[in-house]
């Protein structure tokens, strides 16, 4: 074989190699939604166990902690699983894992089967954000990776707002066991997919030459010099805490706290308090791939633009905790606080491009796991707001409310703080003060020029009559 051939089909091979990532991307990105959907369904299927009497109000709260435990804990781990063996390969039992849990939650009948089955479906679910981020860092360039971040986040918000309405829909044409069952299509499709995959890749390295490997190769997408400079990075860090309090009004709020505070707020079945979380949901939609374009776009100012962020939504959570608004304006601050949301996709992006290049899955699992952390200990605090002021009713008033979610905003303001300090560390406050003293000389260039034009254009004129060509 020539020089010639083999740098041909190392070009093959490598565009093959995309090709075949970006597949395993689009499937992580299917198991990526049906896991969202469910973080939330067990809360609308374990209610129904409770009411056949086979959980008590205590175990109804365990077997609902035991998914969470194991969605934080087992993210870790998964960054290390994920290193070591191949992506088709892991998706693959992390779908059949998925689908066992769902069967096992579908024909329980007592508090350990329920406790097992969402276990598992714990484990599985901390497998999908980081598979995906991975998948994309290898796939993408580093500024790309912004708007392939706002796709993720985007996904995993649609599975959120359409797990209700689907679970709802097939909970009440066929009960909730048989809905359960009914909602295995999507990952069965999925292993079928991964499967046929295999098939045709091992048959096609079957049939190549020795000169090129038979497995999914690695193309890193940060050089070695690169990997050394930034494993030192001082904000990596800061880019985890920032992450822990800008995304802990999600949980803690939005996905908690939030109708029971709009029935207070603006009144029981009222239409804009029983859409607020859709509402939020929604903002979170439409913010997560604006978020990535404003990462590419503006990809040299994205510490700044977080402090921004912060501080947008240290001023608008206060009106809407605590300000008298209408009903049609608290549903576009809500919309708002959504959006804003959102931009832990631009504090991701920063994480995956100052990561070691070594420990990249694991500084990646790290962030996700920081996405839901500052949640529950968030709900933690609240509780023991509950018990430091001897508040008895499940569904406090608006007053206690106020006393309750004041972390809401001192968590965006303690974000906008952290963005401020990695802004500038990063010195962007002068970079930003220098490019607009270049773009005011510059107007103002233009603007002296202009005015010579239009002062010119008489003389200019009279000299073409009189001097016609």
């Amino acid at each position: 074989m020539t020089l010639t051939d083999k740098t041909d089909l190392m070009k093959n091979e490598k565009w093959h190699w995309k090709s075949a990532l970006f597949l395993i991307w689009l499937c992580s990105l299917g198991f990526y939604f049906h896991q969202y959907m469910f973080r939330l369904i067990p809360s609308l299927f374990v209610p129904h166990i409770h009411d056949g009497n086979m959980l008590n109000p205590i175990q109804l709260n365990m077997v609902l902690f035991v998914f969470w435990f194991a969605y934080v804990a087992f993210q870790s781990p998964a960054s290390v699983i994920v290193d070591k063996l191949s992506f088709e390969f892991l998706l693959l039992i992390m779908s059949l894992l998925h689908i066992s849990g769902i069967l096992l939650l579908a024909i329980s009948t007592h508090f350990y089967m329920v406790a097992m089955a969402l276990f598992i479906l714990g484990i599985a679910s901390s497998f999908s954000l980081v598979f995906s981020l991975y998948i994309a860092k290898n796939i993408f360039t580093q500024k790309m990776y912004s708007l392939a971040l706002g796709i993720i986040f985007a996904i995993g918000g649609t599975g959120a707002i359409l797990s209700s309405f689907i679970f709802t829909l097939l909970f009440s044409q066929y009960g909730p066991s048989t809905a359960l069952k009914l909602l295995t299509f999507i990952p069965v499709i999925l292993v079928v997919v991964i499967l046929f995959f295999m098939m045709i890749k091992k048959r096609r390295f079957l049939l190549k030459s020795n000169a090129v490997v038979s497995s999914l190769p690695s193309y890193p997408t940060v050089n070695n010099d690169q990997s050394k400079i930034i494993k030192k990075h001082a904000n990596l860090m800061k880019s985890y805490a920032y992450v822990f309090f800008h995304a802990l009004p999600m949980v803690s709020f939005y996905a908690s706290w939030l109708f029971p505070f709009m029935e207070d707020k603006l009144g029981a079945h009222n239409l804009y308090t029983e859409t607020s979380v859709a509402t939020v949901f929604i903002g979170y939609i439409i913010g997560s791939p604006l978020a990535g374009w404003l990462t590419k776009m503006f990809y040299h100012y994205r510490e700044f633009i977080l402090f921004i962020i912060s501080l947008l939504g240290m001023v608008i959570s206060i009106f809407v905790i605590y300000a008298t608004l209408s009903n049609m304006l608290t549903a576009l601050l809500l919309l708002m606080l959504g959006m804003i949301s959102s931009f832990t996709v631009m504090a991701i992006s920063i994480t995956a491009d100052i990561a070691p290049k070594k420990t990249h899955s694991l500084s990646m699992s790290i962030s996700s796991q920081c996405i839901n952390l500052g949640g529950a200990v968030a709900l933690l605090f609240i509780a023991g707001v509950f018990y430091w002021f001897d508040i008895a009713s499940f569904y406090p008033n608006l007053k206690e409310f106020h006393v309750i979610l004041f972390i809401i905003p001192v968590s965006y303001a303690v974000a906008m703080l952290i963005a401020l300090s990695m802004a500038i560390y990063e010195h962007q406050f002068v970079t930003l003060l220098t490019d607009f003293q270049h773009y005011k000389t510059n107007y103002n260039e233009n603007k002296t020029n202009t005015d010579k034009f239009i002062t010119q254009k008489p003389f200019i004129e009279k000299k073409k009559k009189n001097h016609p060509n």
